[in-house]
C-alpha cells in the first residue's frame, strides 16, 4: 500500500472527523449543566478593571445569592418541559462529578443551552452589585463582556468533542489485524515520548480513548444523554483555557496526520522504509558483480565476493540476478563500510521522517516561527541522507516554501531568528543526536 492509499484511506478521513463542526451542536443541545459555587471570576474582572473597587464578602454573597435565584428560576423551567432529559442529565452526572462538593438547585443546575441562560443570570448577578453600588451601570457594561462561558469541565470542550468524534470513527478503520482506535492506542505512548508531549495533555488524550463512546454515538452525533459541564470565567482564564484545548487538538492532529500515517505506512507497504533503502544499497553493491546472486532476509547483512550478497535475519526470502560485469573486491573493508552505512543511513532516515514534524512543532516559539495551525511543521520532509567525502552524514530536507521562505535571509522579511532552516536544522540535529556522534551536515533542498 503506497502512503497516498494510507492517507486516503486513514489519514484524511480521520482529520475530517477532527475538524468536523461540533460547536453549535454542543451549544444548541438543551440540558446543560451549569456550575455556580461563588463569583470569583466576576470579582477577578471587576478589581482588576478597576482597581479602586474591593468588593466586601457580604456584597460577593447577595451577589451569588441573585444568581443563584435566577440559575434555580431556569432549572425549573427547564426540568417542567424536558422532565425526562432533565432526568437524564441528573443520572449522567452524578457517574462524572465528585458530587460530594455539589449540591443540585443550589451550587449545580441543569438549565437549558448555555447560551440561552448565560446573559440572564450574568445580569442578575453583576445587577445585585450595581443595586448595592458597588459598581455604576457603565462600569456594570463592560464588565459584563468580559465574563465568558467555560471551556468546558471534565474533558467537555467542543475540540475534546471533536477529538471523541475522530476515535469513534477510527472504529470502523480496517489496518489489518486492528481496527484503526486500536493501532493508535497502541502508537500513542510511542507518539508522547517522540514529541514529548506534557503530562496533562497526554492525560486529556489518553482519558478520551476510553470515554470517546459516552460523548459521541457511531453516527458521530452527541449521545442523548450527553451534556456540557460550564462555569464562568474572566477573559484572562477564558483565553488560557482556549490555549490549552487548541493544544490538546494541535498534538491529536500531528499525531494522526504525521506520525501514526508514517507508522501505518511501514507496516502496510509492500516492502519497509527500511528495505526499500536496503535495496537500493544492496544494487548499488553489486551493479558490477558478473552473475551476482542476492539473497535477502531482513537485519544482519554479510557480504561475500563470490558475487553473492545475503541479508539473514527473518523468514522471509527473495532470489534475484544481477546481470553485469566486473569484480567486487575481497576484504573486510568492504564489508564493514557497507554495513556501516546501510543500517546508520536506514535508521536514521527512518527516525528522522517519522519524528521530524512532532519535533519541530515542538520547537516552535519566540524568537523563531511561533506554532499556529501545524501547517509548516507537516510540511517539513527529509528527502535523503547522502555521506560527505569525509564520511559525515548530509541531510537533505524541504518544507512549504509559500509563505514560509519569506522569512529567510535575504527575502522580504528575513529574520535570523525566524529562518526556517535555523528551525529544522536545530529539529534534525535533536533526533539525530540519539543515534550520531561526530559532525552531521543539513541542506535544503
Amino acid at each position: 500500500m503506497s502512503e497516498a492509499s494510507v492517507r486516503r484511506s486513514f489519514t484524511n478521513p480521520l482529520l475530517k472527523k477532527l475538524e468536523a463542526e461540533m460547536r453549535k451542536g454542543i451549544e444548541r443541545q438543551g440540558g446543560q449543566v451549569l456550575i455556580l459555587k461563588d463569583i470569583k471570576a466576576f470579582i477577578e474582572v471587576i478589581e482588576t478593571t478597576y482597581p479602586d473597587i474591593k468588593i466586601k464578602k457580604s456584597d460577593a454573597k447577595r451577589a451569588l445569592d441573585a444568581g443563584t435565584k435566577k440559575a434555580l428560576e431556569l432549572s425549573k423551567r427547564y426540568r417542567s418541559r424536558q422532565k425526562r432529559r432533565y432526568n437524564a442529565v441528573i443520572a449522567k452526572i452524578e457517574k462524572i462529578l465528585p458530587m460530594s462538593e455539589y449540591t443540585w438547585d443550589k451550587n449545580i443546575f441543569v438549565v437549558a443551552s448555555f447560551k440561552r441562560s448565560i446573559s440572564s443570570i450574568k445580569l442578575a448577578i453583576l445587577k445585585e452589585l450595581q443595586r448595592a453600588r458597588v459598581i455604576t451601570e457603565s462600569q456594570r457594561t463592560r464588565v459584563q463582556g468580559d465574563i465568558h462561558k467555560g471551556h468546558g469541565v471534565e474533558g467537555t470542550a467542543v475540540s475534546q468533542v471533536q477529538i471523541a468524534n475522530t476515535l469513534m470513527a477510527a472504529v470502523a478503520l480496517d489496518t489489518g489485524n486492528k481496527t484503526g482506535l486500536e493501532f493508535l492506542k497502541d502508537n500513542l505512548k510511542s507518539f508522547f515520548e517522540i514529541s514529548e508531549t506534557p503530562t496533562n495533555i497526554q492525560e486529556e488524550i489518553n482519558k478520551l480513548t476510553t470515554r470517546y463512546n459516552q460523548i459521541v454515538t457511531k453516527d458521530g452525533k452527541l449521545r442523548a444523554d450527553y451534556a456540557s459541564i460550564i462555569d464562568f470565567q474572566s477573559s484572562r482564564e477564558n483565553i488560557k483555557d482556549s490555549g490549552l484545548e487548541k493544544k490538546i487538538k494541535g498534538v491529536f492532529r500531528d499525531f494522526i496526520a504525521d506520525f501514526a500515517e508514517k507508522e501505518l505506512y511501514r507496516m502496510k507497504g509492500s516492502s519497509s522504509l527500511e528495505d526499500k533503502i536496503e535495496t537500493v544499497i544492496i544494487d548499488n553493491l553489486t551493479d558490477k558483480v558478473k552473475n551476482a546472486k542476492v539473497t535477502r532476509r531482513a537485519k544482519n547483512r554479510k557480504l561475500t565476493s563470490k558475487g553473492t550478497v545475503s541479508v539473514k535475519g527473518t523468514k522471509t526470502k527473495s532470489t534475484a540476478r544481477v546481470r553485469s560485469a566486473g569484480t567486487l573486491k575481497k576484504g573486510s573493508k568492504a564489508k564493514t563500510k557497507t554495513k556501516s552505512s546501510s543500517f546508520s543511513q536506514t535508521k536514521l532516515y527512518a527516525a528522522l521522517n517519522a519524528k521530524i514534524s512532532v519535533t519541530v512543532a515542538k520547537n516552535m516559539g519566540e524568537p523563531a516561527l511561533e506554532y499556529q495551525t501545524g501547517r509548516f511543521a507537516n510540511s517539513v520532509r527529509i528527502t535523503d541522507i547522502s555521506t560527505t567525502k569525509l564520511g559525515f552524514p548530509s541531510v537533505g530536507y524541504t518544507y512549504q516554501l509559500y509563505p514560509y521562505q519569506t522569512f529567510e535571509p535575504g527575502f522580504a522579511q528575513g529574520d535570523v531568528d525566524r529562518d526556517p532552516r535555523k528551525l529544522i536544522d536545530r529539529s534534525i540535529r535533536e533526533i539525530a543526536a540519539q543515534m550520531l556522534t561526530g559532525r552531521l551536515y543539513t541542506r535544503r533542498q
